[in-house]
């Protein structure tokens, strides 16, 4: 398929800055001239052109000049607001572009508002502050009829004449001059990438709701005149009736004051929004088992409204690794009085739960596709284009979903279905696909929470560039991962240690929440096919995933690689998790329960624990709830196309044939019973800790191309087992097998056989001798290896064709090697017969007797 590259939607417009500072930005990366609001919808864009609008809802124009910064201030309602103390004169282009891609993305949220007005230009200060929050200032309106409670910006977006055209309204953009603000310019993405800088995306996405009315007009006491449109949708769990104007926080609760959190049972009530949170099923049945039927609203610093969803844009708390709105964000505006296609961002919601006990099914039959306003329905036959859309969000917990309905998007910093809860198993099945084929986009991401399964049966596609078909990554933290990162078992605050406000222990060991004391999957089992750009399945360095399956006729196109590594400290006071970033502190591994790291072999079962088990062979079978590890398929075959690589990851090849296309650099590979063919790029060297070759397991590195493996600490290896390896005619292996560390075959033997050419085995199957003194020499080469460790081989009962996966039998005498019949693996041709094959095969023989002795008997009577 064709390459796509749909960056985010983006305004390229001379920039002018309020009042006298002007200047002009034009990416010339990303021109496209004259492009409209639709474009996004009716356009292909090319790796080296994006969509360019032509207009915007409003305009941010940044502000450099302090004596128009103090004035901005000055204006302001409270007086009691301080100047910032520094204000940045300068913004890189990169963040310039940036700031026009969120003004873009939120015109196309809201076009129907962008037909009728021209940009609305407000001034943007850079403040260079850690002491002061992003906030977005604004005068209330308070006697224009219709208008009332509005904001400025508001009233003009929602179309309301006012009877004064004085402005007021400004944002304000701090951040920690330590920790500096991301200038990437396609940070915005729904799995969040700004590292250990600031999001810029995130603090204009959070701040921007401000400008469009969800604000709250509230003092220390409670609602003041008049209300802001989010005030007037407000409801309380002790108030009869919505928020009035008056009405003091203690009227509500004895408990509730302005930063109670959720004392005060404040929620927003729309039939959408009780929707997202009831259990969103095709059956009968619809109970709901959550207790919540909306999500509750609460204030922080400088009066801000937030959400209690955790992590989302709108959300207060340290740790928020969503990168864009989710669909009840979107409800949200919606509810405060804004039209918005969430459909075109999102295709299925589930934010309600299940429990332990009581699991909740849920079957998506519809999927996520190009959006049709005429039949109000998704083209089955188009892909999105709609930037940062997912096509099925799982926020709850305890829910088993079957995707049945297919997800197809080509827009950039997309993700096909995007997990956060915990205990969730999702399946999608032989039938669906999901394709993300958009710039930096996922097929799947599981981005937080613990023990969830994934079963894929159909197909996961992300083909472009930058694309990831599995992606299990907690994401950054937008607030900094300095500031704070989670993780799989860990939480840690790296800046707090820096500054002194924790010790370095504490800092490396805040109390995890139990929805990370899990791995982030426990179970990822692939019988269909999986294709990735950039990998196939990337583990990042703060998850952890306990066990993957890949069963019978899977193919993996892409890398598989992990990132994660556990580790014992120094002190060996505990198992920490290392990060990839050098900056950033160690986090200590937290558990369900206690455990004793003084004890070395606490220490070390931990450490096992903490591995990921990729299992190739295995059958499994759904079973409920769950998807349960069975046991070997002996007849399973296997495509993998692409690098396996993690410090972590133990390969298990236990059933059937493995055709790997890459190279591997892992912990362990244990081959037990099966066959694993491995074809490495040129110039690439394959690394494992252990190699262990168990009753029937193969290493088949002859195909033709020389293959260097090292075994840097243990090799294990049964007399039954062997590895097969490119052999020149004059006996002389072309591959390098390297034993850097121990070796423990109880008999004394590794066994190699040898690998040639269809037609080198065609010439010596007509010379027994010629094949006799080539496989004479090839234990003579072996065997001189071998010594060296103290071991001997057997000798070859096979020789292996380098074209394909097939072997033939050897049979020699004194004269000659003769070949025999032909065998697909190693283990399958030296696997043993079931009794009931000996049973028949002897039941055969007597009926063929008894059948030799009634013809005996009647031929000689003459009978015939």
């Amino acid at each position: 398929m064709k390459k796509l590259f749909l960056a985010v939607i983006t305004l390229v417009l001379p920039l002018q800055c309020y009042a006298e500072d002007s200047s002009s930005y034009i990416d010339y990366r990303y021109v496209k001239p004259n492009a409209t609001l639709y474009d996004i919808l009716n356009s292909s864009a090319t790796p080296d052109e994006t969509f360019i609008l032509n207009n915007t809802l409003f305009r941010l124009d940044f502000v450099y000049n302090k004596k128009k910064t103090e004035k901005l201030y000055s204006n302001i309602l409270s007086k009691s607001e301080s100047i910032p103390n520094s204000t940045d004169r300068y913004f890189s282009d990169k963040q310039i572009y940036l700031t026009r891609s969120v003004e873009s993305i939120i015109t196309y949220m809201l076009k129907d508002y962008a037909k009728d007005i021209g940009p609305i230009r407000i001034p943007l200060v850079i403040s260079a502050d850690k002491y002061r929050d992003s906030f977005f200032y604004d005068t209330k309106i308070f006697s224009d009829i219709g208008c009332k409670g509005y904001g400025i910006a508001e009233s003009y977006i929602k179309g309301c004449e006012l009877s004064t055209d004085e402005r007021t309204d400004f944002l304000e953009v701090a951040y920690h001059p330590d920790l500096k603000m991301s200038d990437d310019p396609y940070q915005l993405n729904q799995i969040t990438n700004n590292s250990l800088k600031e999001s810029y995306s995130y603090k204009l996405l959070s701040n921007i709701p401000q400008l469009l009315g969800f604000r709250s007009s509230i003092s220390t006491k409670g609602y003041q005149a008049p209300l802001s449109s989010l005030d007037k949708v407000l409801y309380s769990d002790f108030l009869e009736n919505s928020v009035h104007e008056g009405l003091n926080f203690s009227d509500i609760h004895e408990n509730c004051f302005v930063n109670s959190n959720e004392s005060c049972g404040l929620y927003v009530k729309t039939d959408e929004l009780k929707t997202l949170f009831s259990l969103k099923s095709n059956s009968d049945k619809s109970t709901r088992l959550n207790t919540k039927e909306y999500p509750y609203i609460h204030y922080a610093l400088y009066l801000k409204p937030y959400v209690n969803i955790p992590r989302t844009i709108l959300s207060s708390g340290s740790f928020i690794n969503y990168g864009f709105y989710t669909q009840l964000e979107l409800e949200l505006l919606k509810a405060i009085g804004y039209k918005i296609n969430t459909k075109e961002f999102f295709g299925n919601s589930l934010f309600s739960s299940g429990s332990p006990t009581k699991r909740q099914s849920v079957v998506f039959k519809s999927g996520f596709s190009a959006w049709s306003k005429e039949n109000n329905d998704y083209k089955t036959d188009q892909a999105s284009r709609v930037p940062l859309s997912i096509g099925t969000t799982i926020y709850g917990s305890y829910n088993d979903i079957v995707q049945e309905g297919t997800i197809a998007s080509v827009g950039y910093g997309s993700v096909g279905i995007r997990v956060d809860g915990s205990f969730n198993t999702i399946t999608v099945p032989k039938k669906t696909s999901i394709i993300e084929n958009g710039h930096n986009s996922s097929g799947i991401a599981v981005t937080y929470g613990r023990d969830n399964v994934i079963n894929i049966d159909g197909d996961v596609t992300a083909s472009t560039e930058g694309g990831i078909a599995i992606n299990l990554d907690f994401g950054s933290n937008v607030l900094s991962d300095y500031v704070e990162f989670q993780g799989s078992y860990h939480r840690v605050r790296t800046l707090d240690v820096k500054e002194k406000r924790m010790t370095r222990e504490k800092g490396a060991a805040v109390s995890a929440p139990s929805d990370i004391r899990g791995p982030l999957v426990s179970k990822l089992n692939i019988t269909g096919n999986v294709t990735g750009n950039k990998n196939a399945i990337y583990i990042d360095d703060t998850a952890h995933v306990k066990e993957i399956n890949i069963t019978n006729r899977a193919k993996i196109n892409g890398d598989i690689v992990s990132l994660w590594e556990p580790f014992v400290n120094d002190k060996k006071t505990g198992v920490y998790v290392n990060s990839q970033h050098v900056n950033l502190i160690s986090g200590k591994v937290q558990l369900d329960t206690n455990y004793d790291a003084k004890k070395s072999h606490v220490r070390a079962k931990i450490l096992n624990d903490l591995k990921t088990n990729l299992y190739l062979g295995s059958d499994i079978s759904h079973v409920s709830e769950k998807a349960k590890y069975k046991k070997e398929n002996s007849r399973a075959n296997i495509s993998i196309d692409g690098n396996i690589i993690g410090k972590t990851i133990n390969i298990s090849a236990i059933g059937g044939v493995t055709n790997l296309s890459g190279y591997i650099d892992t912990n362990k590979l244990l081959i037990n019973n099966a066959s694993i063919n491995i074809k490495t790029p040129n110039y690439m060297t394959n690394y494992v800790n252990t190699l262990d070759l168990s009753h029937g397991g193969q290493l088949n590195l002859a195909n033709g191309n020389p293959e260097v493996i090292v075994i840097r600490d243990i090799i294990k290896a049964t007399a039954n087992s062997v590895i097969s390896v490119d052999t020149k005619l004059d006996g002389t292996v072309i591959d390098v097998v390297l034993f850097t560390g121990e070796t423990k075959a109880p008999d004394g033997v590794i066994n190699f056989e040898p690998g040639l050419s269809y037609n080198e085995i065609k010439a010596l199957s007509s010379d027994p001798k010629a094949l006799l003194n080539l496989l004479n020499k090839f234990v003579k080469d072996r065997n001189f290896f071998l010594s060296q460790h103290g071991l001997t081989m057997r000798f070859p009962r096979h020789i292996w064709y380098t074209q394909g996966q097939m072997g033939r039998k050897v049979k020699c005498t004194i004269r000659g090697c003769y070949l025999g019949d032909f065998v697909k693996s190693y283990a399958y041709s030296s696997e043993k017969l079931p009794l009931w094959r000996y049973v028949l095969s002897f039941g055969g023989i007597i009926l063929m007797l008894i059948a030799a002795y009634i013809f005996h008997r009647k031929t000689s009577s003459r009978f015939y």
